[in-house]
């Protein structure tokens, strides 16, 4: 039973935007806001490469809250 994974483990590549766990981890992760990170999933879908690419691209063009 020692080598079953943990229910609830961490996944580094998707964001789950229904976890508020989630997604105040991956705001401090990524140095933005929770707004910000629904938004991003809203729009990109929840890869945290594309999140981190749109907000990146977001925060180029002048807008601090993605």
């Amino acid at each position: 039973m020692a080598d079953q994974p943990l229910t609830g483990s961490r996944n580094e590549q998707t964001i789950d935007a229904a976890s508020d766990e989630e997604i105040r981890r991956w705001a401090k992760e990524l140095g933005v806001t929770n707004v910000a990170i629904l938004d991003a999933v809203a729009k990109v879908g929840p890869r945290v490469e594309d999140v981190r690419r749109h907000l990146d691209q977001a925060m180029a063009g002048g807008q601090a809250d993605a």
